[in-house]
């Protein structure tokens, strides 16, 4: 495989991001996040694991332009 293979097939996976990470690029609490997600008001995390959830970054993305383009 080329590394243009490689580098295609890498930018097409989900990229996930850790609660901490995503309460770093929103600036809301873990609480808040959980709230929201319930309410449908934000993206909904998705388990990794049997002990570990994440949030897809793309997801995470939109939901901050959405919000930019509400407050225009």
């Amino acid at each position: 495989m080329t590394h243009d293979e490689r580098t295609a097939r890498q930018s097409i996976k989900p990229r996930i991001a850790s609660p901490r990470a995503v309460v770093e690029m929103t600036g809301l609490s873990r609480t808040t996040l959980w709230r929201l997600g319930r309410a449908g008001d934000f993206p909904t995390p998705i388990r990794i694991s049997a002990g570990r959830v994440g949030y897809l970054i793309e997801d995470v993305e939109a939901w901050i332009a959405e919000k930019k383009e509400q407050n225009r």
